[in-house]
């Protein structure tokens, strides 16, 4: 074992015991995993399980989550013996690493005999023993990584749109869009509240009637100097790639305007670059220079520095203790030389 163990060695034979074990951790949720050792088998690929797998898994525990800054997480090595199973469970592999996305979390199959688990909906690893040792932290770079299903926007010195703004902004780039309400028919903007459209759909018309939603408006707050529009695709992506024709719709939107910036995951993007990501996600991303960003930052917001000593501050993390917020807009707006705004979530107030 190349890293060295912190504490003693845990064994589990049974899938309670290591099920209790994973809810003291909350089953990794937002958690990160890497160092498979051997690979999993492809999906698909009849062949013979190992006898002995490793892989570990950790949280963050300590400073950032945006795109090249430090992050520090805390690690655990597991040793499976007696493997039966170490699969993919879907036909593309997926790409892990404590510096890259976050995890969906860890479940268990309490009704197997042996111990079952499946890592991040991808990975299932049935095995009669696993071991746990917890491992010394790690801090990494953190890779860029892009949210296809969630974006908040930030339109600088722009009055809060109507309605029947948005529109006619889509119109602008060519797409026949409507208001509706989930399962619902389209609805004229004028018919839509104007003072409260949080939580109504945008959708394509020729999409409404074989279709049950679209890209929902999840939050509209007024800030100083502009306002924030969170959006949630509901459309089911294929192969990573969004179906949805107004979320390539909005990211033309954004890419017509120059005071508009884009939290898409972990990055902090113009309109133009999230429009290009959504199209060449790693060849987009990887021009970009992110920790030259986190220094200098963008139309005058910054990301939202942290020592990756320091613990993860409020803003990101649960009750529970589990990461959170991922993806949303903690970011410091410079006012002047000597001055300096939060934004969290559109507020204004602070982190």
């Amino acid at each position: 074992m190349a890293d060295e163990a912190t504490a003693a060695t845990l064994s589990f034979e049974d899938n309670t015991s290591f099920a209790d074990w994973l809810e003291e951790h909350d089953y990794f949720d937002c958690g990160c995993a890497g160092h498979f050792d051997p690979e999993p088998t492809t999906f698909g690929l009849e062949a013979g399980a190992p006898e002995r797998v490793s892989f570990q898994l950790g949280f963050p525990v300590g400073g950032s989550y945006d795109a090249g800054q430090l992050r520090r997480v805390k690690r655990y090595e597991f040793i499976a013996n007696g493997v039966e199973l170490w699969a993919y469970t879907k036909e593309h592999a997926a790409s892990f690493g404590f510096d890259g996305p976050l995890l969906g979390g860890v479940i268990v199959n309490d009704e197997n005999t042996l111990i079952d688990l499946v890592i991040d909906d991808l990975i299932q690893l049935q095995c009669r023993r696993i071991q746990v040792s917890e491992l010394s932290d790690l801090t990494v770079v953190n890779l860029p990584a892009l949210n296809r299903r969630s974006a908040t926007l930030f339109f600088a010195d722009t009055a809060l749109p109507i309605p029947a703004d948005w529109i006619e902004w889509l119109n602008e780039v060519g797409a026949d869009a409507s208001w509706r309400r989930i399962h619902d028919v389209a609805v004229a903007p004028s018919e839509v509240n104007l003072d409260d459209y949080e939580g109504w759909f945008l959708q394509s018309r020729n999409l409404i009637d074989s279709t049950p939603s679209g890209v929902m408006l999840k939050s509209l707050k007024v800030v100083e100097g502009g306002f924030f529009a969170e959006f949630d695709n509901w459309e089911e992506p294929v192969d990573g790639q969004s179906t949805s024709e107004i979320w390539s719709n909005l990211s033309q939107v954004t890419s017509l305007r120059p005071n508009v910036f884009v939290r898409s995951g972990n990055c902090l993007l113009t309109g133009e670059e999230w429009k290009r990501a959504l199209l060449e996600p790693a060849a987009t991303l990887d021009k970009i220079d992110f920790g030259e960003r986190s220094n200098e930052g963008l139309g005058g917001w910054f990301p939202a520095w942290c020592d990756p000593e320091q613990d993860l501050p409020p803003r990101y993390v649960t009750p529970g203790g589990n990461a959170s917020n991922f993806g949303r807009w903690p970011y410091i707006r410079w006012v002047s030389e000597n001055q300096m705004q939060w934004h969290w979530e559109g507020d204004s107030k602070g982190p």
